[in-house]
């Protein structure tokens, strides 16, 4: 924006040769610049609180996922737990990912993205919803859809390395899509995925689940419905 009005105000001085940025945007106004920082801080705090919340919650609760966890980790360090992480490392760890796509799929942190129509968008063959409405998709049922995600109330990260859970992209809205997919798509899959990877190996933790431990609260993100407590022993091996 800055580079954008400096462009403008040396062109209506009569400068010429003016070297033209790269991109030209125009002046947004303080309340939509207010908003696009809400957007960033709800974004990076509470969806990486939810999913965090859900992914360590969820393999401390399935003991045998955790161990093929550490285990791929493990091997992918050479036996050696404080070898720094590459990229290529982590791109590598199939299992690890597959947990965390499925954590994702299983618990979107996210459900309802709301949009403004710019003009009169079509919903179905016998509705249009009119410009300046909002809509409100809702990224659950396609997430949970059975004719993509064979039993999708249960979690299965095999889906993603036996299945072919990954070549349903249109269903995979977890992080949106077209124009205003999230930024983020890559970096938190492998965020999560260097997160659990290394505390696998470095930290036990038991999870003290209840019958309505893997119910869902809806709290602008989803969270577990009750409150639960960590016990942590840090394990250096």
């Amino acid at each position: 924006m800055i580079e954008s009005q400096a462009y403008h105000d040396r062109v209506a001085a009569g400068e010429v040769d003016v070297e033209k940025p790269a991109v030209l945007v125009r002046q947004f106004s303080d309340a939509e610049i207010a908003q696009t920082m809400f957007t960033f801080l709800f974004a990076s705090q509470d969806a990486s609180s939810s999913a965090t919340t859900w992914l360590f919650q969820i393999t401390a609760q399935r003991p045998d996922v955790l161990d093929r966890v550490r285990q791929e980790n493990l091997e992918i360090r050479g036996g050696d737990i404080d070898k720094p992480l590459s990229l290529e490392m982590l791109e590598s760890m199939t299992y690890t990912n597959a947990v965390v796509k499925e954590v994702l799929r299983w618990r979107p942190p996210v459900i309802f993205v709301p949009y403004t129509c710019k003009k009169d968008f079509p919903i179905t063959d016998t509705y249009t919803a009119p410009k300046g409405s909002m809509v409100i998709p809702s990224c659950w049922p396609a997430l949970h859809d059975p004719e993509v995600y064979p039993q999708p109330a249960v979690f299965d990260p095999e889906r993603w390395i036996t299945g072919d859970a990954n070549e349903k992209t249109k269903n995979w809205l977890v992080f949106g899509n077209g124009a205003h997919d999230c930024i983020a798509r890559q970096y938190v899959q492998l965020t999560m995925t260097a997160m659990i990877g290394k505390a696998s190996l470095e930290v036990d933790w038991v999870h003290h689940a209840t019958s309505r431990s893997e119910e869902i609260k809806v709290f602008a993100t989803l969270f577990p419905m009750v409150s639960w407590f960590w016990g942590w022993t840090v394990t250096m091996c």
